[in-house]
């Protein structure tokens, strides 16, 4: 990871700014990445579909492959599994 994760906003698709809970950069396997993250206390399914929705429109305005993140304080086992299947990590606040 290049710096630090930061809350910013976004131009999307249609020029409107789109605030992001969590901004940074990487490099793996010496390409660039971008990291897009949201963070709830108690993930549901719900936040998982609305984040999604969201990078419908903010994604494609961003160059390079993207690593999407959710950081929860808890979350049902069925959100989590449900958010790897949409290509979305989910980290523990606790764990940092």
């Amino acid at each position: 990871m290049e710096g630090r994760l930061k809350r910013d906003f976004v131009e999307d698709i249609k020029g409107r700014l789109v605030e992001v809970n969590g901004l940074g950069k990487a490099i793996r396997d010496g390409e660039q990445i971008v990291i897009i993250g949201e963070s709830k206390a108690q993930l549901s399914r719900k936040h998982v579909d609305n984040f999604l929705k969201r990078l419908k429109f903010i994604g494609p305005a961003m160059k390079g492959e993207k690593f999407l993140l959710m950081v929860t304080h808890m979350t049902r086992p069925e959100v989590a599994a449900y958010a790897g299947e949409k290509g979305t990590k989910i980290y523990y606040s606790y764990e940092f």
